[in-house]
């Protein structure tokens, strides 16, 4: 899986990734040891931004948090784009409120296996609330229908459950809909896969 960790110059964080790494993971980062000084953004440098580059699952930050640098910030970029994002080391972190996970570093291969396997919840309540606007339209029961969305390989995975209520041609056009709408919500995704579960003969 690859996975950013936008600083790793601090060895708290080169040691995180190499943790990771030697679990094999991928890690990428904006700024590393041997980026020169100056503008911790890849993109500003005329570099490769990591999250168009390659196909991220999950950002980490490794304390201790430093201030905010108006030139580049990995971890506000990974939270913009709706990749989960996991601290480490950091209780008080600004982005606290919109990170997927927190912990000791210490834990840091576990977090980020808890964080892979998750549910989004913020993509999965805009493919529900899609799915029961559109059978409620058609006058059916909303309440049948679970839709879940996770994350592998950059990519949306949608798993839409439709309860007996709808044909297979009638769930796969709902899943297209789902599938639309979690285009505009996350157009940052590499991907988005549908499969629809539980449909009437």
């Amino acid at each position: 899986m690859d996975i950013l960790i936008a600083d790793t110059s601090s060895g708290a964080a080169a040691a995180v990734a190499s943790r990771l790494e030697i679990h094999g993971h991928v890690v990428r980062a904006c700024r590393d040891a041997g980026t020169p000084q100056g503008v911790p953004c890849a993109a500003l440098r005329g570099s490769d931004c990591p999250l168009d580059a390659h196909r991220v699952d999950v950002a980490v930050s490794v304390g201790p948090h430093r201030s905010a640098d108006p030139l580049g910030d990995g971890d506000l970029c990974a939270v913009r784009r709706r990749v989960p994002l996991v601290l480490l080391d950091q209780p008080d972190h600004p982005l606290q409120r919109w990170a997927a996970a927190m912990g000791p570093a210490t834990r840091a291969v576990e977090a980020v296996g808890l964080v892979r396997d998750a549910v989004l919840p913020l993509h999965s309540a805009t493919a529900r609330h899609t799915a029961e606007e559109e059978l409620r339209r058609q006058g059916l029961d909303a309440t049948a229908v679970d839709v879940t969305v996770t994350r592998r390989d950059g990519a949306l995975v949608v798993d839409l459950s439709v309860g007996g209520l709808l044909t297979r041609q009638e769930a796969e056009k709902l899943a297209v809909h789902v599938v639309q709408r979690l285009r505009l919500f996350d157009p940052w995704a590499k991907g988005i896969d549908a499969s629809v579960h539980d449909a009437a003969e």
